[in-house]
């Protein structure tokens, strides 16, 4: 019965979160998605930098939280240039951090290089991903692409959860993460590869997602499939390092922020060169 309630409130959130995002992605000229996508990035950062200190990491979170902001707006106002001022914030963070750890006076018996290396971690893996959508949604059809992405994504989590709860038996990585079925996997593949399929045909026959052979759409479905299993494991080590279980809390049912997106994390970086690559 709890795990049908949960359920539920997690449709019913979802279906309220879906129409703000959908409004947000066809109307660039209000800079709502931009905003939408900002701060989902920095309370994912926050949730991050959280599980590093319940790790035993202490991160320079005031140099993450900047590092990402600029990121984050340099995506926003300069989408052609954020490949030059990503690396410059990334080689921010070393020196800066640095000179920080040097002027606060630490020894080198201290833990400065895993400081360091959670600080950028956590602004490559959160925000990184984040600004990619920014970008994505001014490119050719990048709204469309980007929900044919996200619902791929989406069936695949809704398949495998749904799978797994009503026929899932082998554990896939029980020592990672309990809860996740070798059948719920292979639920979630076929229904993630039935939208990849399926969706295009949906959209407006103008869009370039709609004349993709359907090799393609199988093809790179299934890669964004299984990337995004690998990020929703990876986000497991990283909460079974903390000794959490969610890691947070969005009022949404589904836990924390990166608990939502932990797939995305993964699929989109991969999307963003596949679509550069492929169009």
């Amino acid at each position: 019965m709890k795990k049908n309630t949960e359920f539920a409130f997690r449709v019913l959130s979802t279906l309220l979160f879906i129409p703000l995002l959908v409004y947000s992605l066809f109307h660039a000229e209000t800079f709502l998605f931009p905003v939408i996508i900002s701060v989902a990035a920095v309370w994912g950062l926050v949730e991050f930098y959280s599980l590093s200190k319940k790790s035993g990491i202490q991160p320079i979170q005031i140099l993450g939280y900047l590092a990402g902001i600029a990121a984050l707006l340099a995506s926003t106002f300069y989408p052609h240039k954020a490949g030059g001022i990503w690396i410059l914030i990334l080689w921010g963070i070393l020196g800066i951090g640095f000179i920080y750890k040097m002027l606060k006076g630490e020894s080198i018996s201290q833990p400065t290089l895993p400081s360091l290396a959670s600080t950028l971690m956590g602004v490559c893996y959160v925000i990184y991903p984040f600004s990619l959508l920014i970008i994505l949604q001014r490119i050719q059809d990048g709204t469309w692409l980007m929900i044919w992405m996200i619902l791929i994504t989406w069936a695949c989590d809704t398949g495998a959860y749904l799978t797994g709860s009503m026929i899932g038996k082998h554990k896939l990585c029980p020592s990672i993460s309990p809860g996740k079925t070798i059948e719920g996997v292979i639920g979630g593949v076929i229904l993630s590869l039935l939208t990849a399929a399926g969706l295009p045909r949906l959209f407006p026959a103008t869009t370039g997602i709609s004349t993709w052979n359907m090799g393609a759409l199988l093809g790179i479905g299934f890669l964004l499939t299984v990337i995004g299993i690998l990020g929703d494991l990876a986000e497991s080590v990283l909460k079974r390092q903390a000794g959490v279980k969610d890691s947070g809390n969005t009022y949404t049912g589904h836990g924390g922020m990166l608990d939502i997106v932990d797939s995305l994390l993964f699929t989109v970086p991969v999307f963003y060169f596949l679509i550069n690559f492929y169009l």
